[in-house]
Order: C-alpha cells, then sequence, then structure tokens
C-alpha cells in the first residue's frame, strides 16, 4: 500500500493542513523551517542534500524553487533527494 495508500485511507481524518512523515529514513530537519518556506504551496517537501543519491531518487527544482519532477534512483545520480516530510 506505501505510503500514498495509508493517505487515501486516513484521507477523511485529516484537515485543511497536516504532516506527512515518512518513518523508515532518519532525516535531521527542523520542522519550523519548512513551514516558512511553503509561500501557499499545495505541497512543500523537505529535501536532502544527498551525494551520490543511489537510495532515493531526485528531485528537480526549478529556478523559483518549485519541484519540476521527479527522477528514479540510479547508481552514480547526483541531486537533491526528498527527505520523505
Amino acid at each position: 500500500m506505501g505510503i500514498s495508500g495509508s493517505l487515501r485511507l486516513s484521507g477523511a481524518n485529516l484537515k485543511e493542513r497536516f504532516l506527512l512523515l515518512n518513518g523508515d529514513t532518519r532525516f535531521n530537519v527542523n520542522l519550523f523551517n519548512v513551514a516558512l518556506h511553503s509561500d501557499g504551496a499545495l505541497a512543500t517537501l523537505a529535501l536532502r542534500r544527498e551525494t551520490p543519491v543511489g537510495r532515493y531518487g531526485t528531485v528537480e527544482v526549478g529556478d523559483d524553487g518549485r519541484i519540476q519532477g521527479f527522477t528514479a534512483r540510479s547508481a552514480g545520480r547526483s541531486g537533491p533527494a526528498n527527505g520523505g516530510i
């Protein structure tokens, strides 16, 4: 089912704003800073600077800071990775 399935099942119990965390990855981040950077976005992700990111897929970010796309994990790839927050 994964994270998206869990989110779908609990959707009726969520408020307009909620925090979703991936429980299998340790990621040191200040959650208050994440909220400060949301700027009215539908969703905000905390990205990790991982090099290389073989365990994670990478996130393509535009010059405006908005997510342009996601790339599947692969050996030797580098770039920001979705930290699961």
